[in-house]
Formats: structure tokens, sequence, C-alpha cells
């Protein structure tokens, strides 16, 4: 039988071995490794965007699970601005991403924003994610110029004014479809005058300054009016251009201030020397074509009518030193911007005061009106009538039948204020269409002009009917005046005094605010500047400025102006300019003074709107 026989190990050997079995300790299982931490992370696609307000978009939000986590996720958010929405959802069981909706409101200011979007879940913390959100500006709307629904990119008339964007050199403005045109344009330094009664006898005036020129009584008798004559002999009116030969030899007009059918006022000189100005005023009748007036006086040629006193004032002291002329006064300026007067300084520019004669302007645009719409031929003439006639008026020394053209009528009721040039084309455009182009024009309270009175009817107010009458009209209610008119002043006929009732000069008088003056300029503006009786506006319009250099500086020049005179005094006195220039903009200027006891200093008016006036030139350069 044999044996097993064992060799005894090393003892080293053995020592390692057990070392390398785990051996020399106790016998027991190794401990088991950790159990895995549930868990969930979010991501998001897109991470950034943009929307425009009024706008929404969808992102998603994918959950990656771990851990053996398996439970829903709540997706949310925190740190949304104002005027933003996120809607969100569960990402269930089973589920790994959620659809979100951003909604952007339509108020919502623009910016970029981080929105943080979070996930809940039982028994787990999830880590926000951003969402970086940019709210842009709304793009701006297909401009739509005239409201036809048409965009001006396709529309072939943006402005609707009846000429074709091709044809107009100012598509986008309803009031405009051509650049300015001067009233009476220069070439080379010299004025371009229409051919009217005043200016024949200007050129002949002219001539008379060569200094060679030799001026004879024959004449002198051949173009002066026998009554002028009459008064002032030939030989003053010789020893007259003598002196102004001397003054102005070769004198040209270097500045238009008036220029209408009959009459005209302008600076003459020599350009360059302005030591030589004459300030001239002429005035000849329209059938006869003789000079009826003529005077001169040195005015340097660059001379001003501001005062001293004002030639430093800002615009709102020159403000306040109009109003503090009279105790009822108003002041506007302001801008004509899409036909809209915007104040740019004002005194009581919306509390009605008396008018004057700007009430004409309303008269003008009635005119312009039926004109346009084919009620009255731009052509048309018209003749003297002595029921339509006012007293003092210088037509009213025009023989009975003389033809005006309606454009020379329009002129001389604006140019010189001719209250029988008025009573003419306020009879023949028609109290109603006057009254109804008040709310055309936007006027703030049309009853303060309606009924719409003529020169001959208000003057008989002021001195054809007893004072109590007078005043009682003044007071009245729309339909007392109206048949008062009809039965009283109109009856009347012509007025043959003037004065007696100068309680109501102010109260009983056309009336407005200096804003609704600046709204009768945008609403005659605003009319076609092709049209006929857009033209035949302008020229009137244009014939008188009031205020030297004016012209020089503007492209456009509209001007109307007037005063009340008790006699004692100037009751009211109002002015009014449209000053227009295609690359500056139009501006107008209202002053309107009332006072209630005499007088109205209109040197002092004078002064403080050539301030005003000059201030704008040179803010606006």
């Amino acid at each position: 039988m044999s044996t097993l026989k064992f060799r005894a190990l090393p003892a080293a050997l053995l020592s390692g071995l057990l070392a390398a079995c785990g051996g020399g300790g106790s016998d027991s299982n190794p401990p088991p490794n950790p159990p895995p931490t549930p868990s969930a992370t979010l991501t998001l696609n897109p991470t950034s965007g943009s929307l425009a307000p009024g706008a929404n978009t969808t992102i998603t939000a994918t959950v990656t699970r771990a851990g053996g986590f398996d439970g829903a996720v709540t997706v949310g958010s925190s740190g949304v601005p104002v005027g933003v929405t996120v809607t969100g959802g569960t990402v269930a069981t089973g589920a790994t991403t959620q659809s979100i909706t951003l909604t952007v409101a339509a108020n919502a200011t623009s910016g970029t924003s981080n929105l943080s979007i979070t996930g809940t879940a039982s028994g787990i913390t999830i880590t926000p994610v951003t969402f970086a959100l940019t709210i842009t500006q709304p793009p701006p709307p297909p401009v739509d110029t005239d409201g036809d629904g048409q965009p001006d990119a396709t529309d072939s008339d943006d402005d609707n004014d009846g000429v074709l964007d091709v044809s107009d050199l100012m598509p986008l403005d309803p009031a405009r479809t051509q650049a300015i045109s001067a009233a009476f344009p220069r070439v080379n330094g010299v004025y371009q005058l229409p051919d009217y009664p005043v200016t024949r006898q200007l050129t002949w005036i002219l001539q008379q300054l060569a200094p060679t020129a030799t001026t004879s009584t024959a004449d002198i008798n051949a173009h002066f009016a026998p009554a002028t004559l009459a008064s002032i002999p030939a030989a003053t009116w010789l020893t007259l251009f003598q002196n102004l030969r001397a003054a102005a030899p070769n004198g040209i007009v270097v500045d238009l201030i008036l220029a209408s059918p009959t009459d005209i006022t302008a600076l003459i000189g020599v350009p360059g020397a302005p030591a030589s100005g004459q300030f001239v005023t002429l005035s000849t009748g329209y059938a006869s074509n003789l000079i009826k007036s003529f005077g001169a006086s040195p005015f340097a040629l660059n001379g001003s009518v501001i005062t001293q006193a004002d030639q430093a004032l800002t615009m709102a002291a020159a403000a306040d030193r109009y109003v503090s002329l009279g105790d009822q006064s108003s002041l506007l300026v302001a801008r004509i911007t899409n036909n809209v007067c915007t104040p740019i300084e004002q005194r009581s520019a919306t509390t009605p005061r008396a008018t004057a004669s700007i009430f004409k302007t309303w008269v003008l645009g009635g005119l312009a009106k039926a004109v346009n719409d084919g009620q009255i031929a731009a052509n048309s003439v018209i003749g003297r009538a002595a029921a339509e006639t006012v007293r003092g008026s210088s037509l009213a020394s025009e023989p009975l039948g003389t033809q005006f053209p309606l454009q020379d009528i329009a002129t001389l009721m604006m140019g010189i204020s001719d209250n029988t040039a008025t009573d003419h084309l306020h009879q023949l455009v028609g109290r109603p269409r006057l009254e109804s182009i008040l709310a055309t024009f936007n006027h703030s309270n049309p009853a303060l002009l309606t009924p719409f009175l003529s020169v001959n009817e208000t003057f008989n107010l002021f001195a054809g009917v007893p004072l109590n009458d007078a005043q009682a009209y003044a007071t009245g209610t729309e339909s007392f005046q109206r048949s008062y008119v009809d039965t009283v002043l109109e009856p009347l006929g012509p007025v043959t005094g003037f004065g007696n009732n100068t309680a109501v000069f102010i109260s009983g008088s056309w009336q407005a605010t200096a804003m609704d003056v600046c709204n009768a300029f945008a609403g005659i503006r605003k009319f076609n500047d092709r049209s006929e009786g857009f033209q035949i506006a302008d020229r009137a319009l244009s014939s008188q400025v009031a205020q030297p250099g004016l012209r020089n500086r503007w492209e456009r020049v509209w001007y109307k102006g007037g005063s009340l005179d008790t006699g004692a005094g100037l009751v009211v006195l109002t002015h009014a300019w449209m000053l227009q220039s295609d690359s500056r903009g139009t501006f107008v200027v209202v002053a309107m003074n009332n006072r209630s006891a005499p007088s109205v200093d209109q040197f002092a008016a004078q002064s403080a709107t050539g301030r005003i006036l000059q201030l704008l030139d040179q803010q606006n350069p």
C-alpha cells in the first residue's frame, strides 16, 4: 500500500499565498457596492430665440433619467418678465420630452431676458436650465399714406391727390405735388412782376432813377391821376424824383413786401449800398392805370423793424412781449406737419379773439374750394356792383361795372384787404359754402363765425342799428342772429356810416382762436397745389408779407392781417403768417391783439412779431 507524502511549503511562500487570497483574518463575505442615486437632467432645444410682440413659439424640454429614477417630471419656469407667458407640462413615466410654449404679449417691452426652465419630481432635485429670449421691436406696418388699403410700395398714387407718383415731386404729402415756385421769381436779382396797373407804373418810376433820366411835367401829367395832381402839383413830384435819383441811382426793387394789382410796397435801392434804400408805397387806379399816391422814405437795405430793446429777446420773451400789448391777446407759433398745427410757443392760443380782416382767409378758402368743386370757374370775371361796394375801400372808387378777373379780386381782398373785393366774393361764394368751410378747416367753434357776415353786414351792426340792438345781436342765439341778418342787416345794403357802436367792435365781429387761424392756413395748404383753386389762393395770400426780409428768406410766405379802429385808436390788431420752405418745412405765426381801451401799439406789435419771425428763420436754417 502506497502512501501520500506532503512536502512542506516554505513559510515565506505560504505567507504570500494567504495574503493573495485575503487570508490571515477571519472567514467572512466582502461588503456590497453602494446603490446608484436616482437623478434626472433637463436640456432644451433650442436654448435661445427671438420673438416679436404678439408672437409665440415652441421649444422642446428633454429629461434624461439615471440611477433607477423613472418618475414623472413637471416642467415649469421662473424669472419670466412681464408680458411673457411660459406654458409647460409633465414628462410622464416612460416619456422623455415635453413641448414648452412661449408667448409674448402684444405690448411686451423689447429686450433680452434669461428665462429659467425648471423641472420638479418626487424625491430628486433637477438643476434649472436657461432659455435666452429676445423680444424684438415689432415690424412697422406697411406704409399706407392715403389710407386706401394699398401699401405705398404698390400704390401708384401714395397720397391720393390725383397726381401719379411718377409725376409727383412730393408723393407722400397730400398737400404738395411739386416744389414751391416763388410767387415773384427773380432773374439776375430782378423781380419778375405780373402785368398789373401798378407794376406798369412802378416800371416807369424805376426808369426815372437812371442818372441820365429827365422827368418832365408832361411825364407827371401822363402818369398821375388828375385828383392826385389837384392836391399835389407836378412840381412837387418832380422834386421827389430828383431826390430819389440822387439817393438810389439806377435803383431796383431789392425787397418786395406787397404786390397787388393796384398797390405795391417795396424796398428799392442799389444792391450792396445799404444807405441807398428807400421804402416806397405806390397805389394806382385799376381801371385808369394812373398813380393815385406815391411815397418814399429812407430805409436801409439791411434795416429792421425790430426795436433795439427787442433784438435780443428769446422766443418765449418775444411772445410775452407781444401779449403784454393788449388785455385780450393771443400768440401762436406752430409748425404744420401732415396738415396738423403743432404749437412751438403759445399764449392763449385756444381763446377766441376778434380777428378783424383775418376772417377773409375763410372767404378765400371757400372760394378756392368752390373753384376746385367746379361751382365757380377759375376764369370768372366780376363786375363791380353797387350792392356789394363798401364805403372807404379802394375799389369803391372804381367805376361801376369795372371788370375784375377772379384772381385779381381775390388778390385785392388779401393783399390790400379791400372790403369791396371781399363782399363781391362773399356774394359769389355764398354764405352756406363759406360756413361749411369752417368745419372743413377744423374751426374749433364754427358758431363764432356764423352767420358768416359780409363786411357791409358787420359794419351795419357797428353803425347802422341802435347800440342796444347791436349788443343784443352779439349775445343772441344763432337763430335770432340769422333772423336779424335776414330782416335787418342785409336789407340795409351798403354801409353809410361807421363806428357808432364801438362797444361791439370786439364782441360783435368775426371771432376765432389763433389755432383756428393756423388750421385755416393748413386747410388751404392741403388743397392740391396744381389745382386752380389752390393757385388762386396761393397768389392772393402771397401778395402781402407785411414785413421786410421775409420773401428773401422763405420760398413761400402767406400773410393776412387786420385791424379795427374806433377813431380813438386800434382796439383790434391781428397778424398771421405762414412761412414755408421745401427744406425747412412750414411754420405759422398768429398774433391777435384785442384791447378793451384804445389803443394797440402797432409799431411795438410789429417789432415783437418781427423778432419771432427772425428767430424762426435763425432756429430753422
